[in-house]
């Protein structure tokens, strides 16, 4: 389900609209139950319509919804809380912190095009001094929404704990064939989250691989290292200034098979 509103108090950026997206509400109803019916979150967001609401999840940047606006729902965006794990309105709170997972037949881009997105998506940033805002562009790679990737080595130091989960450093493969640095984020209470908080502590971090199903997004840590280096001031070079390494991604959970395998 998408979920439009506006940021209060804020002005994040343009398109100013934030998405939001709680995971798998077509297989879990408001009760937290299996293959009941789903239809009834209709009726349940219905009522929070025009309330103020404070929304936790992942803060999700990208750029596949940025124009071609899909309805009230779903207008132009580059910012989501995506997957988004509770909405809290008054007195009112819904969780969906139970139904992050990866579900059997849940969509997936080709292994060639999250190959092509992971190695070639490159992203730069500017200054605009007309504006005082900071300018982005994107170019190469062929980048999709949710993916399948198979995390072959994580070293135990490059494992964080975050507020809310954990990050780390991976090498990992989109297609069974090239292997790629990737940043991942694991979101607690998940399955996924568990796993890697305990890679954290084990000598040789994960004893085996696992095949992980989620979602790409631009890093804003990584965005943040050029623009405001730590220690240092905001930087305001009028030149293109290229973003290394911009992608993560968000673990959902683990996948069933290789897509790769299959082809």
């Amino acid at each position: 389900m998408h979920v439009a509103g506006t940021p209060e108090g804020t002005d994040f950026g343009w398109p100013n609209a934030v998405v939001v997206e709680p995971p798998n509400l077509c297989h879990f109803d408001p009760q937290g139950s299996e293959g009941g019916d789903t239809s009834a979150w209709l009726a349940t967001f219905d009522d929070l319509a025009g309330q103020k609401c404070q929304v936790t999840g992942f803060p999700r940047i990208f750029t596949e919804h940025a124009s071609g606006a899909g309805g009230a729902s779903n207008p132009n965006h580059v910012f989501e809380i995506h997957p988004a794990l509770s909405i809290g309105c008054g007195d009112q709170r819904i969780s969906f912190q139970n139904f992050l997972t990866a579900l059997p037949g849940m969509r997936a881009i080709s292994p060639a095009t999250a190959a092509s997105c992971i190695a070639d998506r490159q992203l730069e940033v500017r200054f605009d001094s007309n504006s005082q805002q900071y300018v982005f562009r994107e170019t190469g790679g062929r980048c999709g929404n949710f993916a399948i990737v198979e995390v072959d080595a994580v070293n135990p130091s490059w494992i964080r704990s975050i507020s809310g989960g954990h990050s780390a450093i991976a090498r990992v493969t989109a297609d069974g064939q090239t292997t790629a640095t990737l940043k991942i984020y694991t979101l607690a209470p998940s399955a996924m989250d568990a796993w890697l908080g305990a890679s954290a502590s084990s000598p040789g971090g994960p004893s085996s691989s696992r095949l992980l199903h989620g979602l790409f997004t631009y890093d804003y840590y990584a965005i943040e290292k050029v623009v405001h280096p730590r220690g240092g001031d905001w930087q305001t070079t009028a030149d293109w200034t290229r973003v290394p390494f911009p992608l993560a991604f968000i673990v959902f959970g683990e996948a069933e098979s290789a897509p790769w395998s299959q082809e």
